[in-house]
């Protein structure tokens, strides 16, 4: 046998020595890791922050910042052990991947977190106290990280490396004063000391600093400043020709579509949204990408969204805030100011805001998140001069929600009612045109209400009359001057068959429904019999706490007195806001339970609609939410009351929009809410001009000037409520206009239906008629003329306008059109005028006939 050489023979013992080192190697690391992560929390995740732990927390960190970034030498700090737990709760909340724990006592403070690194899994948990040494002196002591037993000294030391680095000497001084000058005193944390130098700038300056090296070595995901900085530079050049937020939106993304052919659509994205955060935001953003602040950027409080400035530093705020951080925090800060806001003293918990707060955190998410996201934001958003592109409609979402009545109302973030409305607002971000398919499903007809459903040839021929109905007017008992009988008096005057008592539903108005009120009804209702009186209400619908109202007709019953004091107590929203008003959900669902059934509906129509709204497309957005819950809204006005105003003010409309000849631009303007209505397949009424008579300063009397003709089998209360329902009435102003029928016939001259009805039909020829008769004096005594008529047609693919100029010597006309068969709905309507020398001229509105083809 050979002899082996030293060399040969120790070869297996070094294999062996290598093998039991990586074996203790990784056995200390795994002790290691067992040591330093767990399967379960040390500190209980906060999933809710009330608003007085947030009033705290926003508190306790102004008592500590303030002093330190103030201009004076000498520091006095004082906290409580709440401030510091609110504190600490506050950031568990925002950043939901760190919980962490404040608690102070005479023994010292104990600095507890959890770091979630997998959700529900894995953590690592740390803890440590700080507590006076023998000189006094805050020292870091019983620390651990998981089980792992880290000596107090090392902490210590990697604090202070930390703020040196982060923050510069001032800050280690800063820290080193903290640590020597701290007492406990009655649970309160009090630290009194001279700070060195302006601790504030200098802290500026290296954060400053600090955000240039991240965004060298992220660099700034890959977009460079001068990226940014041309964004900016084509936003302030474009700023004076550009007249909304939204147009701006559009030029700018147009600029990142076009630079996107040869660069990278995610980085133009990324800086053109810095530079709108920087623009529409705040120029401090600027900071964080390391660029020099520049406030000459901000741009003037005429650019809004949803027509308000507040909620465009929403938006924009919440899009630089998801470009410095995640998505979820972004979120969470702006529930966070939410919370606080609810607080005593706050404006109140707003899901408008929050609203805004979430589109923000979207478009940004959305836009930088892959290339085919971000060239869809471009295809979408370039040339844009509508919002409705990016954030939803949020005008009929609660807000100014104390915390009582959060609570009362929501319960707590984890409240299935609060998550109920979480998830609307965040349908209707998803439901947007930059995030929704390229091809949405067409919207099927809806036809939950009895009178959108088609009628026989027949049924439009049962007998009946015509009857000048008045159905919005005000008493003494609310707002008004008059009593019930000097009102009914003066309309039955003015030619009136019926008139609607609909005094508000303010629960401080303590006369409407008073034995009084039921008294004077009588007494009128007794002396004027030739005219019928209606108990009615003006409610103020939920959640616009007094902005928007509708006018309420209830059945005549033994019990209808009970009823409409009853609908109001639980369900008029003017004032405080409570469970029964946060919407008007449980309103519609009480009238739909309490008139199941019934052989007369109540009718409910929307007031004044276009006086006091922000934006347009709010009436067709209200309009079709209330009716997918119940048949009885039936539409609205198409002229409001106070007729007498008659300069930019007319119906009291001094908002963003104005009547047109008297009339709502929602009805008066071909293509606008009313037709977006009848597109979708939902048949609208809107022929109706009540005089919503107050005072005769700014009102005329009923029937007076302005009147709505109903068909009804008589003037009882419910024949005219039936005959509102089915939709055959029309409106006019001037009373130039005696008598008009729009019907629709065949070929043959059957009649098919008229205006109001819906029906089927074969893909036949058809053709609309209007018949107009007028009077030979309008309402002052005038010669009467028809000047212009105008026949609207409305398909689910666009709206046509056809213009008749009748001889304006005669009496009696007529008029035809052909209508389309080519589409799956058809809807008609007309409106003429009568041209008035001084430019206010008279007209009618009819409502539409909807006609639904079949398809064999």
């Amino acid at each position: 046998m050979p002899n082996q050489s030293p060399t040969s023979a120790n070869k297996p013992s070094k294999k062996r020595f290598w093998r039991k080192g990586r074996i203790i190697k990784y056995s200390v690391i795994l002790i290691l890791l067992a040591l330093i992560f767990s399967f379960s929390p040390l500190v209980i995740p906060t999933s809710n922050l009330t608003p007085s732990q947030a009033a705290q927390a926003r508190s306790g960190a102004a008592k500590i910042l303030k002093p330190l970034m103030s201009s004076r030498e000498d520091v006095s700090i004082s906290v409580t052990a709440d401030h510091l737990e609110a504190i600490s709760n506050a950031v568990s909340y925002t950043v939901p991947a760190v919980q962490l724990r404040l608690n102070s006592s005479s023994y010292g403070i104990l600095i507890a977190s959890s770091l979630t690194t997998i959700p529900g899994v894995l953590y690592v948990n740390f803890s440590c106290w700080l507590m006076p040494d023998f000189n006094g002196t805050m020292t870091f002591s019983q620390c651990k990280l998981g089980s792992l037993p880290v000596p107090g000294k090392l902490i210590e030391y990697f604090a202070k490396g930390l703020a040196r680095l982060l923050f510069g000497e001032e800050a280690l001084t800063t820290l080193n004063n903290i640590l020597s000058n701290t007492q406990l005193e009655n649970n309160q944390v009090v630290v009194r000391f001279k700070k060195p130098g302006n601790l504030k700038a200098a802290v500026e300056q290296r954060l400053t600093d600090t955000f240039k090296m991240v965004q060298d070595l992220r660099q700034i995901n890959g977009v460079e400043t001068e990226t940014i900085q041309t964004y900016l530079d084509y936003i302030q050049s474009h700023s004076e020709r550009t007249a909304t937020t939204a147009e701006m939106i559009g030029k700018t993304f147009l600029l990142a579509k076009t630079r996107s052919a040869s660069e990278d659509p995610t980085d133009e994205n990324f800086a053109a949204l810095w530079a709108l955060a920087m623009s529409f935001g705040a120029p401090d953003f600027a900071r964080i990408v390391a660029m020099p602040v520049d406030y000459s950027l901000m741009q003037p409080k005429k650019y809004v969204l949803r027509g308000r400035m507040d909620l465009r530093l929403h938006f924009f705020y919440s899009v630089a805030l998801r470009l410095a951080s995640e998505k979820q925090m972004s979120i969470n800060i702006g529930k966070l100011k939410e919370v606080m806001d609810s607080a005593k003293g706050g404006s109140g918990y707003s899901f408008r805001d929050l609203t805004a707060d979430k589109a923000g955190v979207e478009l940004a998410d959305f836009a930088i998140s892959s290339d085919s996201n971000a060239r869809r934001v471009q295809e979408v958003l370039a040339g844009i001069d509508s919002e409705s592109q990016f954030i939803p409609l949020l005008h009929d979402l609660p807000e100014g929600l104390s915390e009582e009545t959060f609570a009362s109302v929501f319960g707590s973030e984890s409240d299935p009612r609060y998550q109920e409305m979480e998830a609307r607002i965040d349908n209707r971000i998803q439901a947007l045109p930059v995030y929704a398919n390229d091809t949405p499903q067409r919207q099927q007809a809806i036809t939950t209400a009895t009178y959108d459903r088609p009628v026989k040839a027949g049924q439009i021929t049962q007998s009946g009359n015509w009857y000048q109905v008045d159905t919005h007017t005000h008493t003494r008992f609310s707002d008004g001057r008059f009593s019930i009988t000097q009102l009914a008096e003066n309309a039955s005057k003015f030619g009136c068959d019926a008139v609607a008592i609909t005094d508000h539903g303010d629960h401080n108005l303590k006369g409407v429904f008073s034995a009084e009120y039921w008294q004077d009804f009588a007494n009128a209702s007794s002396q004027f019999s030739d005219l019928t009186l209606i108990a009615g209400l003006e409610w103020n619908i939920p959640p616009f706490a007094g902005r928007e109202h509708m006018t309420l007709l209830f059945p005549e019953s033994v019990n209808h007195d009970r009823l409409i004091s009853l609908f109001r107590d639980r369900y008029d929203h003017y004032g405080k806001t409570k469970s029964t008003t946060i919407d008007e959900s449980q309103a519609l669902e009480w009238l739909n339970s309490q008139f199941k059934g019934s052989e007369t509906p109540p009718v409910v129509m929307y007031n004044h609609p276009s006086r006091k709204d922000l934006e347009p497309g709010e009436n067709a957005h209200d309009m079709q939410k209330w009716r997918s819950q119940t048949p009885y809204v039936i539409g609205f006005s198409g002229a409001p009351g106070h007729q007498k105003k008659r300069g930019e003010d007319n119906g009291s409309y001094n908002n963003r929009f104005k009547t047109r000849h008297g009339w709502d631009p929602a009805v008066a303007i071909p293509g606008n809410d009313w037709d977006t209505l009848l597109q979708a397949g939902l048949q609208t009424f809107a022929a109706r001009a009540p005089s919503d008579f107050h005072n005769t300063r700014m009102d005329y009397w009923p029937c007076e000037f302005s009147t709505t003709h109903v068909y009804a089998s008589s003037r009882r209360t419910n024949d005219l409520l039936n005959g509102f329902a089915s939709g055959i009435y029309w409106a006019q102003h001037g009373k130039f206009v005696a008598s008009l029928s729009a019907q629709v016939q065949n070929d043959n001259g059957q009649t098919l239906a008229q205006a109001g009805n819906v029906i089927d039909s074969p893909r036949l020829p058809l053709t609309a008629k209007l018949s107009v008769t007028l009077n030979e004096k309008d309402w002052q005594g005038f010669k009467t003329s028809l000047d212009e008529v105008t026949a609207v047609i409305v398909t689910e693919n666009g709206v046509q306008t056809e213009v008749f100029f009748p001889d304006s010597q005669r009496r009696e006309h007529s008029f035809e059109i052909r209508l389309p068969a080519n589409a799956n709905i058809t809807a008609v309507r007309w409106f003429g005028r009568s041209i008035q020398p001084e430019q206010h001229h008279y007209q009618f509105f009819t409502n539409p006939v909807m006609i639904h083809w079949q398809t064999k």
